[in-house]
């Protein structure tokens, strides 16, 4: 079994400060077959989830035309709370990665139900070119 490559982390900038219920990530474009290995985000805000405040990350491989929803990993829901300025794993290194194809789109999508407070999101892809063994 070979050494798999150092990845590409690729960041992926939200609109506008405070995310709002259906806000997407920029995303990206895979530029050659290869391998999602993991995703991060990280609030400028944090705050507690409850059962009518809430939030989630979902982690969509978008297909060739970037409008497909196959659900590579998500974060979040009711009872999950999120620290100020702490990052997050919506896919965490080391789990099953998943294939894109030479010019499938990869993006995030923040969906809040009820009224949250995020701030600023950041967020990553890290990326490996290439089919690993």
């Amino acid at each position: 079994m070979g050494k798999r490559s150092e990845p590409y982390i690729i960041p992926l900038a939200f609109g506008p400060s405070d995310a709002t219920t259906t806000d997407h990530s920029a995303g990206f474009v895979a530029s050659c077959t290869g391998e999602v290995v993991a995703s991060k985000v990280m609030l400028d805000g944090g705050f507690n989830a409850n059962t009518t405040n809430y939030c989630k990350f979902l982690l969509y491989d978008g297909g060739a035309i970037g409008t497909g929803t196959a659900v590579i990993a998500s974060r979040g829901g009711k009872s999950t709370d999120y620290t100020a300025l702490q990052w997050y794993n919506i896919l965490t290194e080391g789990a099953t990665p998943h294939k894109l194809d030479k010019g499938d789109a990869c993006y995030l999508k923040y969906d809040e139900t009820g009224t949250v407070s995020p701030g600023t999101i950041s967020a990553s892809v890290w990326f490996v070119p290439g089919l690993q063994d």
